[in-house]
């Protein structure tokens, strides 16, 4: 549900981004793991949306990126995919 939220947002976000994409889910452990890709990002210039759960102070749950092409998802390669 989580990573709803966050593609909503990125899609308001960046409207003119329209183009067909996929959505590929990764896994993280943990809050901090989950801001060391938002820096990750931030450090290749990669626009990203952080979704901040209100609900019981969770903090931060989920991130959204821009459409990434293939030269530009190589970034994120080194973490797992969802499972």
């Amino acid at each position: 549900m989580q990573v709803g939220h966050a593609c909503f947002e990125a899609g308001q976000r960046w409207p003119e981004d329209r183009a067909t994409c996929h959505l590929v889910l990764i896994g993280v452990t943990s809050q901090d793991a989950l801001l060391a890709v938002a820096l990750r990002c931030e450090s290749r210039g990669i626009r990203y949306v952080l979704f901040d759960e209100p609900d019981d102070s969770m903090g931060y749950t989920a991130l959204c990126t821009e459409p990434l092409d293939a030269h530009r998802r190589v970034a994120l390669r080194r973490y797992a995919l969802w499972a």
